[in-house]
């Protein structure tokens, strides 16, 4: 019934579309002009003719006054525009300067004079900036912005921030990933909760929802960030991130530009102690160009871009330990014992006897080990006898963008777009010396089509669809190099040889979606669907090898798990290791696939001449990604055992109990996804310089791959083989290996267990999202000025973290002890919620006299039970008492995106010097070349700190009432000695 009930809706919206009058709904790359033309007496005017000339391309998009003298027009590019109106008996009236941004809902009204329409009068408009009729909160990064503004990069999302309730920082894993680039996050969300557009077709990738495409910023004409209550076109997001690209007009018109860095300049790092001269130069340039213009006046534009990017960088201190020249022969007398006084025991490997000269014989050392320790580099740094060791390797990183966009209008009432987009980068990693280097190539290539047709004055009907792929370029990965050799030395201390192994992912989209609207009388019904298939295919590891050489060192080496020399320098010059780590399933790559559907309905009804109210449902099916060659496990809750799909592959290597049958997704489908959507606008005063705004809706999120990862990276599809050849091997002995040869017992190891800690989900796995509410008094202050302060809060639920089986389900990790000893899983789960409460305030000063200026101040507080979709903070803080659970149980405290102020402006300022200025106006050329057409530019940007966690490191902390850990004092205090819990 509910596949007949979507079909029905969708044959009814077709009827309709070919049936009634329409006008286009706003959306996210176009804009909307709407306004009303009365006569001298404030007496509306209906049948009046109104145009709208983008005045770059001369295109054309005309209609009529309704009986309320309304006019709205829809689907229009972002551009200069003049408007003219006429009406029989009044002269014609033209409206100029009229500047429309990406996303935005302008209001133009016009009076009309008595007279002739072939008297003409032509004023500037009277344009309010602020938002008349919805209540979204969002904000428009304009051209002059994105050229203008210092930016470290030159990338177009450090702009993002720049905006009331952003969030920027250094916690990647707490409401921001570094995967994305720049780590932000809007209104208490988190970074994963993003939505990105680019020429309003998808431009978010399905891992970690991040942004796709980038464009060069002089590719992109402006975009927007819609922070709160956006129009049910929109699903799967706290936020929408819109990018529009620029266009040709009827004027040819190009750059060319080159940005140029190096180190000259540059403040040395902190820990560097040489010379600048000695120091890595860093080399910083960014050349490329544009053009764009007519192909045929009137009719076809294109536009290109090409940029081209070169980075060298110093790079960032790396700290290591580096063996002396004694420990480099296996003398070992004189060496640190990092864990302590004690002096180090050196052991002989074979016979477990220890040896007391300390010095490792020479018929013990193995040609391999010997080369290995001749790539180790000298020590560098005496002041440090443990870590001796400081490099500052140079970084390379290569970017080449291409963009090219056409327009054509085969008509005034059909226009096609098309834009591609195609991203390449190379991404330096370096290691502690040459043969640990290691590249990593992504790339990206798009391609949309957007159509728009026309139809009479009130038809009108929208189509977009694209394709779109994205991922780590397999022929610059493709090389695994040398297997990873680690040394381990205290604590998480280690020096690697080679590399850590690939990995990859690809990612193919296809997107379509369409828009309809219905204007009855004082409603605006827009009408909207839209279907996007995601294939995501990953690797990670497949097929490397990693050897851990001494992973406690200084310790007994008759250890009762690790088979140790006595240190890192002996353990590697015999080449034997103590820990193996193996890559599963070769080059494969693991296929998911996740089709959604989704349909609105948006009713924008103007009640009266100062209320509108916006009233939307939204219906959206986001099916969970499923593997598409049955490579997937999961987990029997009731038995604690691994569920395989049937016909899944390599099952026949497993000694270790399963079931098959199991689903081909980690949890089911979740249908009743409705979304409602309430606002309203209201001008309590005549004119529209007063806006009352104020709305309340609910947003579904988008649930990223890497959550259900952990399926596919488990035995026998892939993952890691983690094993020591002192306690795995089937025979129950000892077998030492050098590094040169085979590992013994591989494949009896590979069919032994799923592994240590593999990582499912909960099937019980509803879809999040957001509820968010605003209310904001905006008024135009005239003279260009215009402010807006409100109250903006969300709340989280049904949010997903990431747990341990044994404390999360402690009856379900004793069934999985029992079919499986030692293996302890991570388990992804739901049912975490989040709350936010803002005061946002902006203020905006257009361009007049020279001078622009804009800023924004948030004072909010985020809580939230868990801030990642990765770590749980507060996790450890639960009981973890054996036998009872904490499934259900929650901690919520302030949120790891928690900044409780945030300010930031940003404008420019001409300078008054040069032709047309004040000053120097009427000097010669060459004066005017050196002197003319400076301007100041700024950003700044002022923020509180991240909340942290204070973890005790005696007994632990247990709360007796749900109060949030922020506000229980007695919990920062260390408990005694014989202490099992702190209670306040």
């Amino acid at each position: 019934m509910r596949l007949r009930f979507s079909f029905v809706v969708v044959i009814v919206l077709v009827a309709i579309a070919t049936s009634a009058e329409f006008l286009p709904a706003q959306i996210s790359s176009q804009g909307t002009i709407y306004g009303t033309v009365t006569d001298p007496t404030g007496a509306v005017v209906l049948n009046a003719q109104v145009a709208a000339t983008n005045v770059a391309t001369g295109l054309t998009r005309e209609t009529t006054t309704n009986a309320d003298g309304d006019y709205r027009m829809d689907f229009l590019p972002p551009g200069n525009y003049r408007i003219t109106v006429r009406q029989t008996g009044f002269e014609t009236a033209t409206l100029t300067d009229i500047t429309l941004l990406i996303g935005q809902a302008l209001r133009v009204n016009a009076q009309l004079k008595v007279g002739s329409p072939t008297q003409e009068v032509t004023v500037t408009a009277a344009v309010t900036p602020l938002n008349t009729l919805s209540a979204s909160r969002g904000n428009v990064l304009e051209n002059a912005d994105i050229q203008r503004l210092p930016m470290n990069g030159r990338e177009f999302l450090a702009l993002a921030t720049l905006v009331p309730g952003a969030v920027s920082g250094a916690k990647p894993l707490e409401g921001v990933n570094a995967k994305a680039g720049y780590v932000f996050s809007f209104n208490g969300g988190r970074s994963s909760y993003n939505s990105f557009y680019l020429d309003d077709t998808q431009n978010t990738a399905p891992n970690y929802n991040q942004m796709v495409s980038s464009p060069s910023i002089d590719a992109i004409q402006e975009f927007r960030i819609e922070t709160s209550m956006f129009s049910a076109r929109y699903g799967q997001g706290n936020d929408v991130i819109s990018v529009v690209t620029k266009s040709g007009t009827n004027a040819f018109h190009g750059t060319l530009y080159e940005y140029h860095r190096n180190k000259v300049l540059d403040a040395l790092p902190f820990f560097y102690t040489g010379t600048r001269q000695a120091f890595p130069n860093s080399l910083w340039n960014q050349l490329g160009g544009t053009i764009g213009g007519p192909i045929r006046k009137n009719k076809t534009f294109f536009f290109f871009n090409a940029e081209f990017f070169r980075q060298l960088s110093g790079g960032s201190p790396m700290v290591s330990f580096a063996p002396t020249a004694a420990e480099r022969v296996g003398d070992v007398r004189n060496s640190v014992n990092p864990f302590g006084s004690d002096p180090i025991r050196l052991t002989n490997p074979v016979t477990g006897e220890e040896i007391p000269s300390k010095i490792l014989p020479e018929s013990l050392m193995t040609p391999v080990g010997k080369k290995l320790m001749s790539m180790w580099p000298e020590p560098n740094y005496p002041a440090n006898p443990l870590f001796n060791y400081r490099v500052f390797r140079a970084r390379k990183n290569t970017t080449d963008k291409y963009l090219g966009r056409v327009d054509h209008a085969f008509s005034s009432r059909d226009v096609l777009s098309g834009t591609f987009n195609y991203g390449q980068y190379n991404i330096g990693s370096p290691g502690f010396i040459n043969i640990s280097d290691k590249v990593i190539g992504q790339y990206d290539r798009s391609l949309a089509l957007n159509y728009t047709h026309t139809s009479g004055d009130r038809i009108v009907h929208n189509d977009k669809n694209y394709g779109r792929e994205w991922g780590l370029d397999p022929s610059t990965n493709v090389n695994l190099g040398p297997p990873w050799v680690i040394m381990f030395t205290q604590g998480f201390s280690f020096f690697p040889i080679g590399g850590i192994g690939d990995n990859k992912s690809f990612t193919r989209q296809f997107y379509l979606h369409d828009d309809l609207s219905w204007q009855r009388g004082s409603h605006t019904l827009l009408f909207g669907g839209m279907w996007w298939r995601q294939r995501y295919n990953w690797q990670f590891y497949s097929g490397t090898a990693q050897y851990y050489m001494n992973l406690l060192d200084g310790v007994n080496a008759l250890d009762s798990v690790f088979r140790v020399t006595g240190t890192a320098f002996t353990n590697l010059l015999v080449a034997t290791p103590n820990l193996y780590i193996f890559g599963n399933g070769g080059g494969q790559y693991a296929h998911f696939q996740r089709d959604t559907q989704a349909l609105y309905l948006q009713d924008d009804w103007k009640v009266s001449r100062k209320l509108t109210l916006n009233l939307g449902i939204r219906w959206e099916y986001e099916a969970p990604f499923h593997v598409r060659d049955k490579k997937l496990m999961t987990f029997d809750q009731d038995k604690g055992l691994v569920r395989y799909v049937a016909g899944a592959p390599s099952l026949d290597q497993l000694r270790y109990p399963y079931e098959t049958g199991g689903p081909t997704s980690p949890w089911p489908g979740h249908k009743r996804t409705f979304m409602p959507r309430f606002g309203f606008a209201f001008r309590p005063f005549s004119g529209d310089r007063t806006v009352v705004r104020a709305g309340y809706g609910i947003f579904f999120l988008s649930e990223p791959a890497s959550v259900m990862q952990g399926g596919v990276f488990a035995n026998p599809f892939g993952g890691t083989l983690v094993w020591t050849p002192k306690i795995h091997p089937q025979d129950g002995r000892d077998h030492l290996a050098s590094l040169d040869q085979p590992p013994f017992g591989y494949t009896w190891v590979k069919g032994g267990s799923p592994g240590g800690n593999p990582t499912v989900n909960d099937p019980i796995y509803p879809r999040g999202y957001m509820e968010q509410w605003n209310l904001t008094f905006g008024h135009d202050l005239g003279h260009n000025l215009s402010t807006e302060i409100g109250y903006v809060a969300n709340r989280g639920i049904n949010l997903n973290s990431l747990a341990a089986v044994q404390s999360y389900d402690p009856l379900l990790y004793q069934k999985i002890q029992a079919n499986y000893p030692g293996t302890g899983p991570a388990i992804h789960v739901k049912g975490y919620n989040s709350s936010y409460n803002s005061l946002q305030a902006n203020v905006r000063k257009r361009m007049s006299h020279g001078f622009d200026l804009s800023g924004a101040y948030t004072w909010s507080h985020t809580l939230a039970d868990s801030s990642s979709d990765a770590v749980n903070e507060n996790f450890a803080l639960l009981p973890q008492s054996e036998g009872v659970a904490s499934k259900y149980q929650r901690i919520q405290s302030s949120a790891g995106m928690d900044i409780r102020h945030r300010f930031s402006v940003y404008g420019s300022y001409e300078l008054p010097f040069g032709r047309g200025r004040k000053w120097s106006s009427n000097r010669h050329r060459i004066i005017e070349g050196f002197a003319g057409g400076w301007r100041a530019n700024w950003i700044y940007t002022a923020q509180s700190g991240f909340p942290f966690t204070v973890y005790p490191t005696i007994g632990s902390i247990t709360l007796a009432s749900p109060l949030v850990t922020w506000q229980v004092k007695s919990a920062w205090a260390m408990p005694p000695l014989m202490s099992s819990s702190v209670r306040d």
